[in-house]
């Protein structure tokens, strides 16, 4: 291996000098002949960064001095350059979004990937630094641009997976939120049919409705949706928000099983009737019904 390594790229190579400096000067404080002298070039839109030692008598401590220049190039790769592929890969493919679209689109990608990466993060790390230090093993050059596109087709690859994952997400939410202003003005447009229903609910998710009095809500208000739940492949869920619906009640108080969550119905629900509903967390209602 060569006692220069010179490093080049169009971003981010003020931080990649600074944590090379940090990384790499331990190495003369421990007594090795190893003399860090990092000089800056430019050329085009690229800058160069020159890594030279000293240290012809020791493989060991060569070996060492690369694998630490790989280790921050990886750390810069997937912490700097991460966003800027990922904001690439969404402008060039996702182009037909607006802007501000695209960045919800860009945070939810790089969600996705940072989340996915707890599962694999070690494999990932591996599989790059392996592929850096063996592109190092044979030259003693290295342009991080190139190499991301040539050399690192599989992590880019996730990222593009990401990118799909992140705009097939921002679609389905942005159907939700359509689908919840709609049902929303269903209810504005409709008179109420009484004032209060109480919703309990089970584990398995199945649900009672009664009114104020702690009657069980007419089955003739909610007929019309069991017939489409029958028909279809509705859930529980859809059925308990239709039959709210077509009760238009003036409120609604919502009785879970302790220790059961249902926070997508329940957000739903609440969004759908704003201001409307109110949560129990224990009443005699919630004791005389489990």
């Amino acid at each position: 291996m060569s006692n220069s390594i010179l490093i080049g790229a169009t971003k981010h190579m003020d931080i990649l000098q600074e944590r090379l400096h940090n990384n790499l000067k331990p190495f003369e404080k421990g007594g090795f002949p190893v003399n860090v002298n990092m000089e800056r070039n430019f050329v085009g839109n690229y800058t160069f960064l020159s890594c030279n030692f000293d240290c012809k008598e020791s493989n060991n401590i060569n070996t060492i001095y690369k694998d630490n220049i790989a280790n921050e190039i990886y750390e810069i790769i997937i912490n700097y350059w991460e966003k800027i592929i990922l904001e690439k890969i969404i402008i060039s493919t996702y182009y037909y979004f607006e802007p501000e679209e695209r960045k919800i689109i860009l945070s939810n990608a790089l969600e996705y990937v940072r989340n996915n990466r707890s599962y694999y993060s070690q494999e990932r790390k591996d599989k790059i630094l392996d592929e850096v230090n063996r592109y190092l093993d044979n030259n003693d050059y290295i342009v991080i641009d190139g190499f991301i596109r040539f050399r690192l087709k599989e992590y880019l690859q996730e990222l593009y997976d990401a990118a799909d994952k992140a705009v097939d997400d921002f679609l389905m939410e942005r159907e939700y939120e359509e689908f919840i202003q709609l049902l929303k003005y269903f209810v504005e447009i409709q008179d109420p049919y009484v004032n209060q229903v109480n919703v309990l609910l089970n584990a398995e998710g199945v649900f009672e409705l009664y009114d104020e009095n702690e009657k069980s809500i007419d089955e003739e208000y909610i007929k019309g949706c069991m017939i489409e739940f029958i028909a279809s492949d509705i859930n529980y869920e859809d059925l308990l928000i239709s039959s709210l619906i077509s009760i238009a009640p003036r409120e609604i108080v919502l009785h879970f099983t302790p220790g059961e969550s249902y926070n997508t119905v329940v957000e739903t629900i609440k969004k759908v009737f704003t201001g409307k509903v109110r949560v129990c967390e224990g009443c005699a209602f919630c004791k005389k019904y489990r």
